[in-house]
């Protein structure tokens, strides 16, 4: 099952993902990782740890235009010397398993709009996936600079959940929103309170 919605959701095409201002909604919690389900990712889902006071990470899917884009987003309030506009090369190293040894990214990021100093590393090989999913630990550096070196545990149950998340919320936008309304073609729900 496992294997199956993490697969599924990994054969989505990818694009670039857009953030906006509503607030998350817990969807499980787990030992390390929250995963959280975001209006603003249009029926993404995301996984997300904190490490300490300083640091947060957060892996998901935004699901704008139909397509799945993944990111990776690293948050922490030390980081004030972040601009806007500006795209800095960070390298990504997931220890996976023995066999594979560590795999080896190159992430463009740019400063993401949280009030919280913060990189968005979008992605498009669904490789990163299963990547994601085997880690037991991760190393971000920039410029030669340690960025922040984290433990993964249960990030394959994360990314399970991630998915199931992320496809039971993208079939509940296409229920319909009358339920007396007969057959034929269903509508995505609409916010009944939006302006004509």
């Amino acid at each position: 099952m496992k294997k199956f919605a993490i697969a599924a959701l990994a054969a989505l095409t990818f694009a670039t993902p857009a953030f906006a201002g509503n607030d998350p909604v817990l969807w499980k919690a787990l030992d390390r990782w929250r995963v959280y389900t975001d209006p603003n990712l249009d029926g993404g889902c995301y996984m997300h740890a904190t490490y300490g006071d300083d640091f947060g990470m957060r892996i998901g899917f935004d699901m704008h235009r139909g397509t799945a884009v993944g990111f990776i987003m690293l948050m922490s309030q030390r980081w004030a010397s972040l601009i806007e506009g500006q795209h800095y090369s960070i390298q990504i190293k997931f220890d996976g398993t023995a066999r594979s040894g560590w795999a080896t990214w190159t992430a463009v990021a740019g400063k993401s709009g949280l009030g919280t100093p913060a990189i968005l590393m979008p992605f498009s090989n669904a490789d990163m996936i299963g990547v994601v999913g085997a880690a037991t630990a991760v190393h971000f550096s920039y410029e030669g600079r340690a960025v922040l070196d984290a433990n993964l545990p249960g990030s394959m149950q994360a990314m399970h959940e991630v998915a199931l998340c992320t496809t039971t919320m993208r079939a509940d936008a296409f229920k319909p929103n009358d339920p007396f309304r007969g057959g034929g073609r269903t509508a995505p729900v609409r916010d009944p309170f939006t302006p004509l």
